[in-house]
């Protein structure tokens, strides 16, 4: 598929006016402007609320020059899911990347991502590897690389906790839109990331390009560091439950029943989605209901030919016979439909 171009999500708060903050956001977003790609690019920087504008700092002038650059400026420190949410709907491009204030890109980072989505139709999410720089010394630094493939992505999940490091994913707009941004739940505080993975990972296709081509700040001020206790208590709760799905499952269940409907992946990924969302009960083909009972556990899927004994509610269907739907049914996705039967 092709990509009508990249938005990038800059979130920041500038507490004070510091050097050192300043330098670090500069090289930060010099990095994703000196991206080489084809497409056309956009840098959302989201001013959080800062006490002395980002925008006035004289050594950003040439930042905030550059016509790829669109400053958001928030009248008051809202939190960086607002933030986050903000930059997305505000998001002009197809594809969505998100760097933080005092991280880098490594030449290249794009180019290898959208290399996968080239090759990939069904893909919707990838990320990279990333060396751990601690501003303590470099002598504690790292090179984590994470496995590439879609199953190595899901048991990373599952016997570590979050998938992708934040500030590497390349991902498509329209997904994000469709599970609902980042979220607010304050169970999930200081994970909003995971929390948002861990549910893109159940319904959709996923990789990661296996080279450290993100460099991420480890420093003492930074939300894991400062929300610790918090962050571990809510990524928790996200790691159980993905867990209690059978996650190992996912890519061999979506494909299964992308060949019963007839779809591609994504199609399938989002019907499916769109019916955990909306839909409990779900109804579906006899042929589907045990798949989807281990894609989504956490909602009743019942058989078409039962639909009729559970009056007083609401439907999703999930068919590839029309006729098994109900007259006036409401068809979502070419497979989904809903329809009160009361």
């Amino acid at each position: 598929m092709a990509f009508d171009g990249i938005s990038i999500l800059l979130p920041s708060f500038c507490p004070r006016s510091s050097g050192v903050w300043i330098e670090r956001f500069h090289r930060a977003a010099a990095s994703v402007l000196s991206q080489a790609t084809d497409l056309p690019m956009e840098l959302l920087v989201i001013d959080d609320g800062s006490a002395v504008p980002i925008a006035s700092h004289p050594k950003l002038a040439d930042l905030f020059a550059d016509p790829r650059v669109t400053l958001i400026r928030l009248e008051r420190n809202n939190g960086l899911v607002f933030g986050l949410n903000t930059g997305l709907n505000l998001a002009r491009h197809e594809l969505i990347a998100r760097i933080d204030s005092d991280d880098a890109w490594r030449p290249g980072k794009l180019t290898r991502q959208l290399a996968l989505f080239g090759a990939d139709p069904d893909l919707t999410i990838s990320g990279t590897g990333m060396r751990l720089v601690h501003t303590s010394g470099n002598e504690m630094d790292v090179d984590l690389i994470r496995p590439g493939s879609w199953e190595g992505v899901l048991k990373f999940t599952a016997s570590v906790g979050c998938p992708f490091p934040h500030g590497s994913i390349l991902a498509r707009r329209d997904l994000f839109w469709l599970l609902g941004g980042y979220s607010h739940d304050p169970a999930t505080a200081h994970c909003e990331d995971f929390a948002l993975w861990a549910l893109w990972l159940r319904f959709f296709k996923v990789a990661m390009v296996e080279e450290v081509l993100y460099d991420y700040t480890v420093s003492d001020q930074a939300i894991s560091a400062v929300h610790a206790p918090r962050q571990r208590a809510a990524s928790g709760t996200v790691h159980a439950a993905f867990l209690a799905t059978d996650w190992e499952a996912i890519p061999e269940i979506l494909h299964r029943l992308a060949d019963y409907l007839g779809l591609s992946l994504l199609e399938t990924g989002r019907a499916c989605f769109t019916a955990w969302r909306f839909g409990d009960p779900i109804v579906a083909d006899p042929e589907i209901v045990s798949d989807l009972h281990r894609l989504m556990p956490d909602r009743q899927v019942i058989a078409t030919e039962s639909a009729r004994r559970h009056l007083g509610g609401r439907f999703f269907y999930l068919s590839k016979r029309p006729e098994a739907m109900p007259p006036g049914s409401r068809r979502i996705a070419g497979i989904t439909s809903a329809r009160n039967l009361t």
